[in-house]
């Protein structure tokens, strides 16, 4: 057995809530390991000392290295505290924080299970149907396909050039649009593309303006074009959003630069003392 394979968290795709009462556990093992049981034993991290539920794990997906289990479990306290319990090799075995045992003292759950502090309706996660099935098709769009009508004098690398960090190739969304069959054909129903809004890089991770499509990308009217051709094709579009940080190009940035604390959009940032240092 791969116990290395073995690996689960409490959060993020491993581990999350759908509602404030119901919880989905995800766990994984190296691809194609034989596993003749597995499930979770839990209860409230108060009681699982004393008592523990069980509830299968059942196969769901598995990618080039690893199978995924999973288990969605109905609590009545959202303060839920869990070990994972399987047999390989004809043995039985734990797994908690403290990696794989063969052996598992549940009057010390409190201190090594996994834990799930509490479920807040805010971290809920609301099921979106179409997401479920959904196969999706990233693109880095500068890097991607050149086709719309647009001043150029920003590109400074040519297709088959080994890209650096400020290198620009001229991708826009009408050279995405303009590839969108192949696309289909692939089995896409969705395209998840890196940030489109107005910003000086090639990624656009660092945005100037929320509210204006990058015309090195071809402008608004090009993201139209896009969208329409894509929905025709029955493929969705998702958007990388990105909000926990700007350009010091954006205007609120800029207005803290220069004002420090009198300007109204001081607080949106943080900053150590009454203004920015340069």
């Amino acid at each position: 057995m791969n116990k290395h394979a073995i690996y689960h968290r409490p959060e993020s795709n491993f581990c999350f809530a759908i509602d404030e009462n119901t919880i989905v556990l995800r766990i994984r093992f190296a691809k194609g390991e034989k596993i003749d049981h597995l499930s979770v034993l839990y209860n409230s991290k108060y009681d699982i000392a004393k008592t523990q539920y069980r509830a299968n794990m059942l196969f769901v997906c598995c990618d080039g290295t690893h199978d995924y289990y999973s288990a969605t479990l109905k609590l009545s306290d959202p303060r839920l505290a869990y070990v994972f319990e399987f047999s390989a090799d004809g043995k039985k075995y734990y797994f908690c924080e403290a990696g794989v045992k063969e052996n598992y003292d549940f009057s010390l759950a409190y201190y090594d299970s996994f834990q799930y502090a509490y479920i807040n309706k805010n971290d809920t996660i609301q099921n979106v149907e179409w997401l479920n099935n959904a196969v999706f098709y990233q693109i880095f769009i500068d890097r991607f396909d050149k086709a719309s009508k647009k001043d150029e004098g920003y590109i400074n690398a040519s297709w088959g050039d080994i890209p650096t960090p400020k290198s620009f190739f001229g991708g826009d969304l009408d050279g995405i649009r303009k590839h969108l069959d192949y696309i289909k054909e692939l089995g896409v129903t969705a395209l998840y593309l890196n940030p489109i809004f107005k910003s000086p890089s090639n990624h656009k991770y660092d945005i100037i303006d929320y509210y204006e499509i990058d015309e090195m990308f071809g402008g608004k009217e090009a993201f139209k074009r896009l969208v329409e051709a894509c929905h025709e094709r029955g493929i969705k579009i998702m958007l990388d959003a990105v909000f926990n940080h700007v350009s010091e190009g954006f205007y609120p940035f800029g207005q803290v630069m220069e004002l420090g604390k009198e300007s109204e959009y001081f607080d949106w940032f943080v900053i150590d003392g009454d203004k920015i240092s340069t």
